[in-house]
């Protein structure tokens, strides 16, 4: 036996905006419009780029930042800790309170190596990635946001001391991300890619390149080798392909691009999931050309 109501025009179905829960009730119990107690959803909306896929950060360490749950009852977190980490945008709702209607985006933060997701107010958040990288051990070509805090992260980030041993072989030639960039997907061996191998992109703005493929090609094929043996071996190898120590020191005009994961757990992932120890060096000179 059906425990549904003998429904007729006077009664209504009614569901929550999540459309988890369903049920029937008397239209004579309802009033319409929105309820004036609490936070109250108006519109739920997945349009790019106005309301989806924008990246996020904050910068104050001390201003509370708070992430909702969908009824804006539980805080999932305090953003104000996790300046480190850009807030990737998934979508928006309009929310009104006591009137005043405000904009939530909902985004994910990473705490203790678990994912969290929940609604911010879009105000409260500054558009683009974040430029703060400290305690970041890991971070991919394009999370960067300029040769600024490129430069930071390698010189900050524990995991990269091979990183550092060999820009110091390239003593007037300073590190530029654009070029970090072009080295890690048009110079580099890699094998953190499950598929597909990462697509070139562009040289514009650069010119005469120099690549060191016997370079990247030898710490790939011993990449359980240590520190002291990989940097004994770029030296070895620099100085064959006619970059001595002398000739290093006396380039002019040149900018320096490097990424490298070093062996690294968490620089390559399987389908299901599960994280393995990642290679991926990038290695090569050119000049700007602005």
């Amino acid at each position: 036996m059906s425990s549904r109501p003998n429904i007729n025009k006077n009664w209504a179905q009614i569901t929550n905006f999540p459309d988890n829960k369903r049920g029937w009730i008397h239209k004579s119990q309802l009033t319409k419009g929105f309820n004036p107690q609490g936070y109250q959803v108006l519109q739920k909306r997945y349009g790019t780029p106005t309301y989806a896929g924008n990246a996020f950060h904050l910068d104050s360490k001390t201003k509370n930042v708070y992430l909702w749950d969908w009824s804006h009852t539980k805080k999932r977190a305090n953003l104000k800790h996790y300046t480190n980490q850009t807030f990737g945008q998934r979508h928006s709702i309009l929310v009104r309170y006591h009137g005043h209607e405000s904009w939530y985006s909902y985004v994910d933060v990473t705490i203790k190596g678990k994912t969290v997701s929940g609604y911010v107010q879009t105000k409260q958040l500054l558009k683009g990635r974040t430029p703060h990288h400290e305690g970041q051990n890991l971070l991919f070509p394009d999370e960067f946001v300029s040769t600024k805090d490129y430069q930071q992260y390698i010189r900050d980030s524990k995991y990269q001391k091979l990183a550092r041993s060999i820009v110091k072989l390239f003593p007037n030639t300073p590190v530029d991300y654009g070029l970090s960039q072009i080295a890690a997907y048009n110079f580099a061996t890699n094998d953190t890619w499950i598929e597909d191998e990462p697509e070139r992109i562009s040289t514009q703005g650069y010119t005469q390149f120099v690549a060191f493929k016997p370079i990247v090609t030898y710490l790939m094929v011993h990449k359980d080798q240590s520190n002291a043996q990989k940097l004994a071996a770029v030296e070895r190898l620099l100085a064959k392909q006619g970059y001595t120590p002398a000739k290093r020191r006396q380039l002019k005009g040149y900018k320096l691009g490097i990424y490298i994961i070093n062996n690294l757990k968490g620089g390559r992932f399987d389908e299901a999931g599960n994280a393995y120890k990642g290679n991926w060096y990038g290695l090569v000179l050119a000049k700007p050309t602005r």
